[in-house]
């Protein structure tokens, strides 16, 4: 496992290659990989953690405001974004977390034809 640790944390690791990674552990983990579920879960709380820390320095008074979780790993690995989501719903009552439903290139799109045709 500290290979794994430490290959993530090389300067020459890609961001495709920790995707890659993540993809190959979700598999795993849907296949009934125990240890597999348990990387995915601490994930999941490692990226809630900083979620939370980032939220708190925030005052969103009465009316609270919306996390939308976008990523790779948070739209493709369905035990994270779960996870993320119950926490924030539970510990987090002025957030409402949800996923993000289309890329958001895609409503870059449709404003900009919109705009081109004015």
């Amino acid at each position: 496992m500290q290979d794994v640790v430490d290959y993530i944390y090389q300067k020459t690791t890609k961001p495709t290659d920790i995707a890659n990674l993540a993809k190959i552990v979700n598999s795993a983990a849907s296949a009934g990989d125990e240890s597999a579920k348990d990387i995915l879960r601490k994930t999941a709380k490692d990226l809630y953690f900083n979620i939370a820390a980032a939220i708190k320095q925030i005052d969103f008074g009465k009316e609270g405001a919306t996390l939308v979780l976008s990523g790779g790993v948070l739209t493709n690995i369905k035990i994270v974004s779960e996870i993320i989501i119950k926490k924030v719903r539970a510990e987090l009552p002025a957030i409402t977390a949800i996923q993000l439903c289309r890329e958001p290139v895609k409503g870059a799109i449709i404003l900009a034809l919109r705009n081109s045709v004015s």
